[in-house]
């Protein structure tokens, strides 16, 4: 899968873990990418981690994994467990969530694919469907792309 990244910095050779979701975002559409910024990255994902899969098929040890990395990780205990760990899986919210929470479980969800040996996951956003590449990914300057 061909995953486009859209940045305002014209040098980026590696995916940094730190930062406020653990890695960074893209697209399928290359031009939804750049409306992110002028210079335009292609990202390989080996193994993505599909909402189909996080809503449908996870086995009871992924799970398992998933709840641990929440329960580890949330850093307000406004809401039960379960209620968390629905929300990071379904990609929604819980409904009085603020916009740090609502970041906060974006982030989680990286988390947990990292945690499940994948190195990106799907998310719903003003796209469609985006990508949380994490920094087992690799990224290169799109061909023929520098800026506009």
């Amino acid at each position: 899968m061909e995953i486009y990244h859209g940045s305002h910095e014209n040098n980026l050779s590696k995916i940094d873990d730190g930062g406020l979701f653990g890695g960074i975002f893209g697209t399928s559409d290359a031009g939804a990418a750049l409306s992110h910024g002028y210079y335009l990255y292609t990202i390989t994902a080996p193994k993505v981690l599909t909402h189909n899969y996080l809503i449908w098929h996870l086995t009871e040890d992924e799970l398992e994994t998933a709840q641990k990395v929440v329960d580890r990780s949330f850093a307000r205990r406004r809401y039960s467990l379960d209620d968390l760990v629905e929300a990071v899986i379904e990609d929604g919210q819980i409904e009085d969530m603020t916009l740090d929470e609502i970041f906060e479980l974006q982030a989680l969800r990286g988390k947990i694919a990292k945690a499940l040996g994948y190195d990106a996951v799907e998310m719903s956003d003003e796209h469609g469907t985006s990508y949380l590449c994490l920094d087992t990914c690799t990224i290169s300057r799109a061909n023929g792309h520098s800026n506009y």
